[in-house]
């Protein structure tokens, strides 16, 4: 189904407009009466284009007045780009055609309720898509930080028939007591402020798609968070001129903790359903914890319910619409970020709050300063015993094993992301979130976790086997509790002596065994276990967990790592240094040739000795730092 043919000439004037308003200063007066000229041709134009346009006509006929009446309401319905512009409009198209003023217009629209019950239905009949959604508004003459609904609204509310203005109470084109707008240029807008925000000089559909909160992206989507609608008549308004305007403008919807919304407040159900009725629409719900969504829209036959986590690709565009919105003028990679936190959580929220107080500041926003503050806002503590574990630029595909290695890990990750997406679709628990990471070095135990939770954007915590009482789902359940409630994956260190007796077939470490890998699906925890090299599982396990296996490093990946370690932590050093720590891996394991390199970065800090950002270590640094490990 198509939008209304006079769309077309609509937006060609809005177009012109926009340029016109926009063009630089002309030299002269005669240049400025070229362009004021080709400005009112493209007016002359569209009003011949709407005139004689067959539905235009139809609904004016419906109305019982003048084809270029409708044409003239339609035209004021348009962005208003420019106070001075749009006053210049309006004078210019009244005088030239001698029409009555948008106040006696309104007046007498505001009269006639039978005509606009038998407009709204011709229009609903004929093109449910548009619904005549123009949302604009008008600046307000006496404060122009605070805009004001237009004439234009008034229309539009009486073509929905969801208004009863009186004539009486409308003096000029504006309202009387009209509802304050937003006046944040970045488009953004919060629970206080449930109103749509407006931007002068972007197209009519971006200034539509303000409605949610979120600068319209590439890709066609918006995003609507929970708290920007209120339980009100106001908020019911404002909810459906946001699911028509995304109809006619074919954009799909992300509603963040849309489930938790819809159980609490089940009044919007009908709306959506009828929304997801119309051709083209489409709907993400995306939340934090496992929720079910309701069966009215689990019914739905076109597939257009997606559940957090996303694919990368549903993630950047996420990413990118609700990032630009709110760290505009900031070198972010959105869609590098989607790709290692894909989960939207009210964590990014916190995240991006931090960071538009760190761009007040004077920091520059990049990809790195942005994986700063997400772990910066990460959860401070999950308990006694526990301890989070930090490296965000720890990624799967910046791990040095190889391919076929990492393959393994991709592995876990997806059946990971499709764990939590299930989980949060079905309300229940699935079989197993356990992965068991047997390898000879905990470091790299520890990095490949990191590097799993980094990429399905979970904080890790850390909980050491031997600190605990007991090793039943009963005693892990305070620590499993938590871990749901802060969306946090969980590192059992070491759990070898466990893993020793139940292979030599005792049936209560067995037992005990099985109780710990289940525990993690019961609660929806993802959890990480870790085995020393050699290690082991009874058969009757191996189906419980998933199992990566991680080989010894060479030593030339022991060197790559020692370099992303370097680049990861912001130090600078030369070659020859960076050379000396390399050959100490054939005496020393990574983990202290590690320890060694922040002794010495430490050091540099301490001396102010910093390039470019990055701690720049001397000779005297790394000998420093030697000694000291040597002799600690």
């Amino acid at each position: 189904m198509s939008s209304p043919s006079f769309l077309t000439p609509l937006r060609t004037l809005a177009d012109a407009s926009l340029q016109f308003v926009q063009s630089p200063p002309a030299n002269d007066a005669d240049e400025q009466a070229r362009l004021l000229k080709e400005w009112e041709q493209v007016l002359h134009d569209t009003l011949d284009a709407l005139q004689a346009d067959p539905l235009l006509k139809k609904l004016s006929s419906r109305l019982g007045i003048d084809t270029s009446l409708t044409a003239y309401l339609l035209m004021i319905a348009l962005p208003s780009l420019d106070a001075n512009y749009l006053s210049y409009w309006a004078d210019f198209y009244e005088q030239d055609q001698k029409l009555p003023t948008a106040a006696q217009v309104t007046t007498m629209l505001t009269t006639t309720q039978a005509q606009r019950s038998e407009l709204l239905a011709t229009i609903s009949n004929e093109h449910p898509l548009y619904y005549w959604g123009l949302i604009v508004t008008q600046p307000n003459p006496k404060n122009e930080d605070e805009p004001l609904l237009s004439v234009s609204q008034v229309l539009i509310d009486f073509l929905l028939g969801h208004t009863s203005y009186a004539g009486s109470d409308i003096a000029d084109p504006l309202l009387e007591n009209p509802l304050p707008l937003a006046s944040d240029t970045q488009l953004g807008f919060g629970a206080e402020n449930r109103i749509m925000a407006v931007q002068k000089g972007i197209p009519l559909r971006q200034k539509a798609i303000a409605f949610t909160g979120a600068r319209l992206n590439d890709q066609g989507l918006a995003v609507l968070h929970a708290d920007v609608l209120s339980a009100s008549a106001q908020g019911e308004d404002l909810f459906r001129r946001i699911l028509l305007i995304l109809a006619l403008e074919n954009v799909a919807l992300y509603w963040q903790e849309g489930s938790k919304q819809l159980k609490k407040e089940p009044q919007w159900l009908p709306m959506v359903n009828r929304w997801l009725e119309l051709p083209n629409t489409r709907l993400w719900i995306g939340q934090t914890k496992p929720l079910p969504i309701p069966d009215a829209l689990q019914s739905k036959s076109k597939g257009m319910i997606a559940v957090a986590p996303f694919t990368p690709k549903q993630a950047a565009e996420v990413w990118h619409a609700y990032g630009t919105s709110h760290l505009p003028n900031s070198s972010i990679d959105w869609a590098s970020l989607a790709n290692t936190y894909t989960f939207v959580e009210p964590r990014i929220r916190e995240t991006i709050s931090l960071l538009k107080t760190w761009q007040q500041e004077g920091t520059t926003l990049n990809t790195d300063t942005f994986r700063q503050a997400f772990v910066r806002n990460a959860p401070t503590t999950l308990g006694a015993g526990t301890q989070q574990m930090i490296n965000p630029k720890v990624t799967v595909s910046g791990l040095v094993f190889d391919e076929t290695v990492k393959e393994v890990i991709n592995t876990v990750v997806t059946l990971w992301q499709h764990q939590r997406m299930t989980l949060a679709h079905k309300g229940n628990s699935m079989h197993s979130f356990s992965v068991l990471l047997a390898g000879p070095q905990h470091d790299e135990k520890l990095t490949v976790a990191l590097a799993i939770t980094n990429t399905t954007g979970l904080p890790l915590y850390a909980v050491e086997f031997t600190t605990l009482d007991a090793t039943d789902e009963a005693t892990l359940a305070p620590l499993l509790t938590q871990a749901q409630e802060e969306n946090a994956a969980l590192m059992v260190e070491d759990i070898q002596r466990l893993v020793q007796v139940a292979d030599k077939g005792d049936k209560t470490a067995v037992a005990q065994l099985d109780s710990l890998f289940k525990a993690s699906a019961h609660y929806g925890v993802p959890v990480l276990f870790t085995l020393p090299e050699g290690g082991t599982l009874p058969k009757s396990l191996k189906n419980s967990v998933e199992v990566i296996t991680l080989p010894p490093l060479t030593p030339d990946q022991h060197a790559l790592q020692l370099k992303q370690f370097v680049t990861e932590q912001d130090i600078a050093m030369e070659q020859k240094h960076l050379n000396t720590l390399i050959g100490l891996l054939n005496q020393t394991d990574s983990a202290k040739i590690k320890a060694m390199t922040q002794t010495a970065a430490a050091l540099a800090a301490k001396d102010q000795q910093a390039i470019d950002g990055k701690l720049q270590v001397t000779s005297e640094h790394l000998n420093e730092a030697l000694a000291y490990h040597a002799n600690p």
